[in-house]
């Protein structure tokens, strides 16, 4: 009886290190939940952080390798992109409703707002500054300017690439169903054998 016991705790033990051996060698290529961590939480799945978006951006692809990064602020800032100042793009109405360059209220019910310069500002204007942008195989990182520091908004594949597009449509592939593969390609998650059919 012994025995029967002492084998089957040397197969669990080995089983367990092959286990443990392929999480390490695979690794974590979500960043999500380390976000979630590090940052403070604004709402679901958006972050602030009192650094700038480079060193935001930085942060998180030393952790969790991208598999691309798309700098937008750096396009925004002269080298082809018009960078215009939110202030100028969302001033506030007296009760404090942020209207646009026309005076038009600008609905923020669903979008969340950042703080600039003591403005609500939605945070689709804020995108319109630009931003940096990684992407992870089942994640789009977007990270934003939000006055002095960074937002930073966590999404699947679909939303975050159509969120983004216009700023990373033109260089990345539109996710497949199980996101994109390490080369950045569209991923389609297998049926098996008949399926499709």
């Amino acid at each position: 009886m012994n025995r029967k016991w002492l084998i089957g705790g040397v197969v669990a033990a080995v089983i367990g290190v092959i286990v443990l051996i392929a999480v390490l060698v695979k690794g974590d290529d979500d960043p999500g939940g380390w976000i979630a961590k590090k940052y403070n939480k604004l709402s679901v799945d958006t972050y602030r952080s009192g650094n700038s978006p480079q060193k935001v951006a930085s942060e998180i692809a030393k952790k969790f390798k991208p598999i691309d990064r798309v700098d937008a602020l750096a396009l925004a800032s002269g080298q082809g992109m018009p960078a215009t100042p939110v202030s100028a793009q969302s001033p506030v109405s007296a009760q404090s409703v942020p209207v646009s360059a026309q005076g038009v209220p600008v609905d923020t019910q669903d979008a969340p707002v950042s703080i600039q310069a003591g403005r609500a500002v939605p945070l689709n204007v804020v995108a319109a500054q630009g931003g940096i942008f990684l992407q992870y195989p089942k994640t789009v990182v977007g990270i934003l300017p939000d006055g002095a520091g960074s937002r930073i908004t966590v999404d699947g594949p679909d939303s975050g690439y159509r969120r983004y597009h216009s700023y990373i449509g033109t260089r990345w592939t539109s996710p497949g169903s199980g996101g994109w593969n390490r080369n950045g390609t569209a991923s389609f998650r297998g049926g098996g054998p008949g399926s499709g059919k």
